[in-house]
């Protein structure tokens, strides 16, 4: 799995074919650790 940051100019035509996971984050998001490391586990 590639992790990519898209910013908000790219992000329609980034995403726009094909399958991807969005993951749209903030710093003050307690779960945040968590969660990466249970999605990156699954690929």
């Amino acid at each position: 799995m590639t992790v990519k940051i898209i910013e908000d100019a790219t992000f329609e035509k980034k995403t726009a074919t094909g399958v991807s996971i969005t993951d749209f984050w903030a710093t003050w998001c307690w779960p945040l650790p968590y969660a990466i490391t249970r999605i990156r586990s699954a690929f």
